[in-house]
């Protein structure tokens, strides 16, 4: 039985939760509730790549797990033995493909395959699967890696669009001998049944797969993949409530709520909050009531006034203090400031000259 690959370019439930490339990876199994198991070594076994695996595939109808190998790895071949989905995530493909040939992940991942399983991944998990691939793995600039699972023939080259130095890096590579091959943007993937590509999905507007160029020519390393391919371009989505119209109102509807509005005014802020308006509280009829109102509206702003006033004052009375001592101090050899009960300060000074 001929198991499937789905190689992404880009995209997955660390870029959105609610990917539909999820959704259909998935969908190629037969099983109803999927056993699922996620592959984080290109990662790094990060920690946050496994928590956001299980947070985009619990609200899924699948079974999720995790194979670790870095620390104590616990069965490995086994424990891929009993999945329906192997899903690898993206980072560093070189040292993916070390630690899964030193623990013998290959050979169970091929062993999956030829069973039947879907296989999967982003990125470092879509180059995985073929012979040759372009990555970062070696360091910062864009190199070949000629040693990959061979799954599949021919080279791969994810994240197309969203690198600037993808696309040229990869035509002069197949320029110059390198196996021709697939390139694919982010949010577009290639489902491969046994190793026959069967289509092309994608689930972002503007998605493509370019395939690479048969010959030595660069400038036909970007034909069309979407011309002699059976289903490509699919485009997968989410499915979308239609927006219910709103009923039409009519001229007497609208009349009807300005009169409601009339009368049933909206409710004020209670008075007692508007401090500014306390003439507006509500009290018994009488002359006395509305006196004392005016009485406590005109007593804010005197108080306000006499306060100000005795600030200014004591101001003006600790300035020229200072500066009869100031003047003290330089004409007279010693000073002495003694204070009175109410705060009157008396400045005695005595002349070394007297």
């Amino acid at each position: 039985m001929a198991g499937q690959i789905l190689a992404m370019g880009g995209g997955g439930f660390y870029a959105d939760p609610t990917s539909p490339l999820d959704d259909f990876i998935l969908s190629l199994s037969p099983a109803p509730r999927p056993r699922v198991c996620f592959v984080p070594t290109p990662a790094g076994d990060s920690d946050r790549a496994i928590a956001a695996f299980f947070e985009a595939f619990a609200a899924r109808e699948c079974v999720p797990s995790c194979l670790r190998l870095f620390g104590v790895p616990e069965s490995p071949a086994e424990q891929l033995a009993s999945q329906d989905v192997i899903y690898v995530s993206g980072g560093n493909t070189a040292n993916a493909l070390a630690l899964w040939r030193l623990h013998g992940v290959d050979r169970a991942l091929r062993e999956a395959w030829e069973r039947g399983a879907v296989l999967g991944g982003v990125s470092a998990g879509a180059n995985c699967w073929f012979e040759c691939c372009v990555t970062d793995s070696f360091g910062p600039q864009l190199a070949p890696l000629r040693d990959g699972l061979a799954f599949l023939a021919g080279s791969f080259c994810p994240r197309y669009d969203s690198e600037p130095l993808r696309r040229p890096v990869y035509r002069e590579l197949v320029a110059n001998g390198f196996p021709p091959g697939y390139a694919a943007d982010d949010g577009a993937a290639l489902h491969f049944v046994g190793t026959e590509l069967r289509e092309v999905v994608t689930c972002k507007p503007g998605a493509r797969v370019p395939r690479g160029a048969r010959s030595r020519d660069a400038a036909r390393a970007e034909g069309a993949l979407r011309s002699g391919l059976p289903g490509a371009g699919t485009k997968l989505g989410r499915p979308r409530r239609r927006a219910e119209a709103e009923p039409e109102r009519r001229q007497e509807h609208v009349e009807d709520d300005v009169r409601d509005e009339e009368q049933n005014p909206p409710e004020r802020e209670p008075s007692w909050r508007r401090p500014s308006l306390l003439a507006e509280v509500a009290a018994p009829a009488g002359r006395r009531t509305e006196r004392v109102a005016e009485r406590r509206l005109a007593r804010g702003p005197a108080r306000s006034r006499l306060r100000h006033a005795f600030a200014a004052a004591r101001f003006r009375r600790s300035t020229r203090r200072m500066i009869r001592m100031a003047v003290s101090s330089t004409e007279s050899s010693e000073t002495l400031i003694t204070g009175q009960r109410r705060r009157r300060w008396t400045l005695e000074a005595s002349s070394s000259s007297r």
